[in-house]
């Protein structure tokens, strides 16, 4: 049992694509620069819970594509109609 002891003390490290993920939201996302290259500068660090604590207050904060005058699309004008209802 001394195995299974060493695999749930182990930290669980996040997955490529989850660390690309994060990064893409910490880009796009209206926080200051030196907010962003902050957060960048923990990602490796992350824990899961912190992970998907920090990805779930980064979609709240992403630009908004109408608002800026990005691509858009029919799903981006609704939620956004959805939004000011």
């Amino acid at each position: 049992m001394e195995w299974l002891d060493e695999l749930l003390s182990e930290k669980h490290e996040l997955e490529l694509n989850q660390i690309a993920w994060i990064e893409q939201l910490i880009r796009m996302s209206v926080y200051e620069e030196w907010k962003k290259c902050d957060l960048e500068a923990k990602v490796d660090t992350l824990t899961p819970e912190e992970y998907h604590q920090l990805t779930s207050d980064l979609k709240n904060n992403q630009i908004d594509p109408i608002d800026h005058g990005l691509n858009y699309n029919q799903g981006d004008i609704q939620k956004k109609l959805a939004q000011l209802k």
